[in-house]
């Protein structure tokens, strides 16, 4: 009988001995001794297997044996191969199928980039609301030269403010135009700058108004502290200023004394305009250093929320782009359509059809397992019947296999594929495989010195997966790994404790946490990047300034619980995540790394906040922090830094560059804002026992600063949020572990 031709496996050559007969040639992989029976029962298959034996009454030789055994090795080695080539096949696919997963859901990224392109447009009119706002004030004195004697005096003082606005208007609101424009470096905010043409003057203050009739003069004189609104436009039904009019900015005309003297402004005018001049000009000068100050603050935030919001918005476009490639290469290897306009429908098409692929590679790979035998074997002296001796051998051999051969494998499956999400969402499982005995083969060998040796083999079935269970807690905690720091629990108080933050920070409430472990840096590219090499993501971009010991940048909320879950994996804990899609549930006892929650940072930001209450982590003298955090200092592009200080870096730093606070903590304020666990909410008033944050959300909460904040943002205290999906080049994480007790 010819071997099927498709079969990759060997034929197996044994013999058995029937009586004194000669062995019959077998033509499977299976062994073809005729004392054989189904292993689903196996008290059922010992009668069975005792009944054959006494049938045929067969016995084999060494040499036979051998020679099966070795006929079983070829075929369990061809099976291996077979597996082997299966398993590459379905790890190619499901790479396939994991960057289908990473890149899909571009209509839901065309969504984000109109969100990103709406915020950017509602930044600007809030800077512009802001920026009009902005008043600049001066001393101005109007003369009116040969008036009409006649006129009443609140005429007069309508002339004189007809005359004032154009001059104020045009000196103060240009001031205000050219500096701005100078403080500016986006073109958009310089446009914005530039549409404030005209302005709205009003008189804070009349200092003084004169009349002078004597015979020859005949001037009204008028006096008074100005204040200039930015306008778009100059307001409409201005009067028209009087040509009899002469205008002096005192910040400007320094000799305009001496011009209205000989105008024939009188002496004793004169010097009642110098004497109050001294002392409001210095008023309208400290009212425009505070303007000028606001100006640049809202300069400085606007500019920075529209550089974040662009980076933002090229990040995503940038993303769409690589998503429809990808998507587009998928479906060419597949040899399915790509729709351009519809992307998001060929990756749907393109993922079942992986899905289906990978299903068949299961079943194929499951049919090849089966192919295999395994084989036991044991010596026995006969003591009362040999039948019965035999299989009752023959079943304890089977129960054995079993025992040995009925889990066979670990895999790693894709265990949610069916939403597409703007983030990686390989989520992956740990499921052991196992088979059952389906037959057993019985031979007996005579040996030499009465005994016998039974040899039997197994042939198995695939019986199912099981996914084992986790053990969330017990056993010994283990010792403080070398990057991290056990923090003793304690109670503090959490918020604002100096009174001078914001109404987020608000109201300090008492808070308890147990003992827990917290990294002594963030997360640096290096770790960041054996975790994308590993996973077979792509590597976050670094901006140009480095990698290596540098805090990894452009990761998400997402991003970090996954590579959370990675390292736990790497390390045999128990993973503290469980994600499905951009759902994530933690489970608070598990070993593995998980994020700080935000009171956990805050507590280990501040040292613990006993005795001294550290405004930023490790002082709260501000003229300190550069010692400890990488922040806006003199080497910073961004406005509103802070000139006096230098912390040597221009962009962030590599982690541990600065002194530790009293936790041994590094970069807790400054360098990278971090990921924390907790949805963003206002605080709850009350004492608190570790607290975790609201069950859900909008925008999560990051902690501590970057390199591109001024100290106010570096503050312990300081609180900001960001979408899961978010990613940002001063964005990063750490890492936090739950304590057993």
């Amino acid at each position: 009988m010819k071997p099927n031709a498709r079969s990759r496996f060997l034929l197996l050559a044994a013999a058995c001995l029937l009586n004194a007969g000669q062995p019959a040639p077998i033509s499977t992989c299976e062994p073809d001794s005729p004392v054989t029976a189904e292993a689903a029962n196996l008290d059922a298959a010992q009668s069975q297997l005792k009944d054959l034996l006494v049938r045929h009454q067969i016995r084999y030789t060494v040499a036979q044996i051998e020679a099966v055994r070795a006929a079983i090795d070829r075929c369990n080695t061809a099976s291996a191969d077979a597996l082997n080539a299966v398993e590459v096949e379905k790890s190619s696919l499901s790479l396939r199928l994991s960057e289908l997963l990473r890149y899909g859901d571009v209509v839901k990224l065309r969504e984000r980039i109109e969100t990103l392109r709406k915020n950017r447009e509602s930044a600007l009119q809030e800077l512009d609301r802001n920026l009009g706002s902005i008043r600049q004030a001066g001393l101005f004195v109007v003369l009116l030269e040969k008036v009409n004697i006649y006129a009443a005096p609140a005429s007069l003082r309508a002339q004189a403010q007809a005359a004032l606005a154009p001059r104020a208007v045009a000196d103060l609101n240009g001031v205000f135009v050219e500096r701005s424009t100078e403080v500016a470096d986006l073109q958009a905010v310089k446009d914005i700058v530039r549409t404030y043409a005209g302005g709205e003057a009003a008189a804070d203050q009349v200092l003084f108004d004169r009349t002078n009739y004597e015979a020859g003069k005949d001037y009204y004189l008028y006096f008074a502290k100005v204040s200039v609104r930015p306008l778009k436009s100059s307001p409409a039904g201005q009067a028209a200023p009087p040509v009899n009019a002469s205008v002096f900015n005192l910040d400007v005309d320094k000799n305009y004394q001496t011009a209205l003297s000989a105008r024939g402004v009188i002496a004793s005018h004169l010097a009642e305009i110098g004497n109050r001049a001294a002392t409001y000009l210095d008023l309208a000068r400290r009212e425009n250093d505070d303007a000028a100050r606001r100006r640049d603050i809202i300069l400085s935030t606007g500019q920075d929320q529209l550089l974040r919001t662009d980076r933002d918005i090229e990040d995503a476009e940038r993303d769409l782009r690589t998503r429809a490639g990808k998507i587009e290469t998928i479906c060419r290897e597949l040899s399915l359509p790509f729709s351009p306009t519809n992307p998001d429908q060929s990756a749907t098409a393109a993922a079942q059809k992986l899905r289906e692929q990978i299903a068949a590679l299961e079943t194929r790979w499951n049919q090849t397992k089966e192919q295999e035998i395994q084989y036991a074997e044991t010596r026995i002296t006969i003591q009362d019947d040999p039948a019965k001796d035999f299989a009752a051998e023959a079943v304890k051999l089977g129960r054995k296999l079993e025992q040995d051969y009925g889990k066979v494998q670990k895999t790693e499956e894709i265990t949610r594929v069916e939403d597409f999400q703007m983030t990686e969402l390989r989520h992956n499982r740990e499921v052991e495989l196992y088979r059952r005995l389906r037959r057993l083969w019985v031979y007996p060998v005579g040996e030499s010195d009465g005994t016998f040796r039974i040899v039997v083999f197994g042939a198995f079935q695939i019986a199912g997966r099981n996914e084992p269970d986790v053990d969330n807690g017990g056993g010994n905690q283990p010792s403080v790994p070398e990057h991290m720091v056990r923090v003793a629990g304690g109670t503090f108080e959490m918020g604002d404790t100096f009174g001078e933050g914001y109404s987020a920070e608000e109201p300090v409430h008492k808070v308890t946490l147990s003992d827990f472990l917290i990294g002594k840096t963030e997360v640096t590219f290096d770790e960041y990047d054996a975790y994308c090499t590993a996973a077979g993501k792509n590597k976050p971009a670094d901006e140009g300034w480095g990698r290596g010991k540098r805090p990894v940048i452009h990761v998400s909320w997402l991003d970090a619980v996954e590579y959370c879950n990675w390292r736990s994996k790497q390390e045999n804990l128990t993973p503290c995540y469980t994600i499905m899609s951009s759902d994530v549930g933690c489970n608070w006892s598990a070993d593995g790394y998980r994020l700080p929650t935000e009171a956990e940072w805050e507590y280990a930001a501040r040292s613990g906040g006993k005795g001294k209450k550290d405004k930023w982590s490790g002082t709260s003298k501000e003229s300190e922090l550069y010692r400890f955090a990488n922040f806006c200092d003199k080497n910073c592009k961004t406005r509103g830094k802070t000139t006096k200080q230098n912390d040597r870096f221009q962009y962030t730093a590599p982690v541990a560059s600065y002194q530790p606070n009293g936790f041994g903590l590094y970069d807790m304020s400054g360098n990278v804002w971090e990921w924390c666990w907790d949805w963003y909410d206002s605080y709850a008033s009350g004492v608190q026992t570790n607290p975790r944050g609201p069950d859900s959300g909008s925008s999560l909460v990051y902690r501590g600063g970057s390199q591109r904040c001024i100290p106010v943002a570096t503050r312990c205290a300081y609180r900001a949020s960001g979408s899961p999906d978010d990613r940002a080049s001063d964005r990063g994480f750490r890492l936090a572990r739950t304590v057993k007790f």
